[in-house]
């Protein structure tokens, strides 16, 4: 029987087809079927794992990960994956076990997730993707897509549960080599702004966002439906671009936060674990 279906991903369906499969495939067989599939993405396959308390993963490795991040024996390692990744809790969720590895995939497992529903997107949500932003740029790494199907809710925290494309933000000598690097993750904040300040406006906005020039920043400005500190933010980010200063920027993710808190009633338990992660990111 072909398990080709348990695969979307191009280069797990070639190593599928190949053969290069069949000893992993074989391992897990009882956990990696089509019973237990949960989803299929580009760089993965992934199933129900521990009676649905967690989710195993058939990932490859020639992923953007390994790509960017060259350990020093030049070998894509799995075990540095997870220690790179389990040392940015509490925003990304950790790599649990790693139950297999070769040449050319890895199994690993994660604890389950609630994944983000788009249509009860609050406040303190936005909040928290925001400060998520936020890690991200003092911890010098990069996950562009932070639309809400990309990320979940795990122990109250807003977390990403897919980064086998997490790359660095500045090269060895500091500096940030994309021009545009900034440009999908504003394309996404400004959704979730539109999520409470203006819904309807949101699919037109994003639609904005794939091509942002200034005259852009005018409509929204005469719109008047983001925040003016979001604006502020835009503008800088399309000035400065790949020469932005990111401690600049965190500060104003951190007056888009407050303004946020400002106009939105939050509860007291929402606001204390919000100023408590301000805090470990102020501190960064």
């Amino acid at each position: 029987m072909s398990n080709l279906s348990l695969f979307n991903s191009k280069g797990l369906k070639s190593l599928y087809k190949n053969g290069q499969l069949d000893k992993v495939l074989d391992l897990f067989k009882e956990k990696i079927n089509k019973k237990t599939l949960l989803a299929t993405g580009n760089d993965a396959s992934v199933f129900v794992y521990n009676e649905g308390k967690q989710v195993l993963k058939l990932c490859l490795k020639d992923i953007r990960y390994f790509n960017k991040y060259k350990g020093k024996s030049g070998r894509n390692s799995a075990q540095r994956f997870q220690k790179h990744i389990n040392s940015l809790k509490p925003f990304l969720i950790p790599v649990e076990e790693i139950l297999y590895e070769d040449e050319n995939v890895f199994v690993y497992t994660q604890n389950m997730c609630e994944k983000l529903n788009k249509k009860i997107i609050t406040p303190n949500t936005v909040v928290r993707v925001f400060q998520f932003v936020q890690f991200m740029l003092k911890k010098n790494f990069l996950l562009t897509d932070i639309a809400p199907h990309n990320l979940g809710l795990y122990d109250d925290h807003i977390i990403a549960f897919d980064y086998h494309g997490l790359h660095p933000l500045k090269q060895p000598n500091g500096l940030i080599k994309r021009v545009n690097w900034w440009k999908r993750i504003m394309k996404n904040l400004a959704r979730y702004l539109c999520y409470i300040y203006s819904a309807r406006r949101r699919k037109q906005y994003a639609l904005l966002m794939h091509d942002f020039t200034k005259g852009i920043l005018e409509k929204f400005r005469t719109d008047d439906a983001l925040p003016g500190c979001f604006l502020e933010l835009l503008e800088y980010m399309l000035e400065k671009q790949n020469k932005a200063d990111i401690n600049k920027v965190c500060e104003m993710l951190e007056t888009c936060i407050k303004d946020i808190k400002t106009s939105f009633r939050f509860q007291t338990p929402d606001l204390e674990e919000i100023e408590y992660l301000q805090s470990l990111l102020n501190d960064m």
